[in-house]
C-alpha cells in the first residue's frame, strides 16, 4: 500500500519524465485525459484506510514513465504508444 505522498510523488514523476522527455503531446494528453478527472476515478479510498491507485491508473503510470525514460525508441513513436496506452486504460 502507497501513502498518499507517495501516490502523489509518483503522478509528479510522471509529469516531469514526459516534460523532460519533450514528449509535450503525451503531457498535454495525460492532463486533459487522466489528471482533469475526479479523484474518485483515479483512486480508490477505502473507509479508515490509506488511498490507493485504482490499478488501471497506477499501470498507467508506470508504463508512462517507462516510455518517458526509454530513449530507445523514436519520439514519435514514445508519443503514439503513450496516447494508446491512455485509451487501453480507460482514459
Amino acid at each position: 500500500m502507497h501513502s498518499k505522498v507517495q501516490l502523489e510523488r509518483l503522478i509528479v514523476d510522471v509529469v516531469h519524465t514526459l516534460r523532460d522527455a519533450h514528449m509535450q503531446d503525451a503531457l498535454r494528453a495525460f492532463n486533459e485525459r487522466v489528471l482533469s478527472l475526479d479523484p474518485e476515478y483515479l483512486f480508490d479510498a477505502p473507509e479508515g484506510a490509506e488511498p490507493h491507485f485504482k490499478p488501471m491508473f497506477e499501470l498507467l503510470l508506470r508504463e508512462l514513465a517507462e516510455l518517458g525514460t526509454d530513449t530507445t525508441l523514436p519520439l514519435h513513436d514514445r508519443e503514439i504508444r503513450a496516447t494508446e496506452a491512455m485509451h487501453l486504460a480507460g482514459f
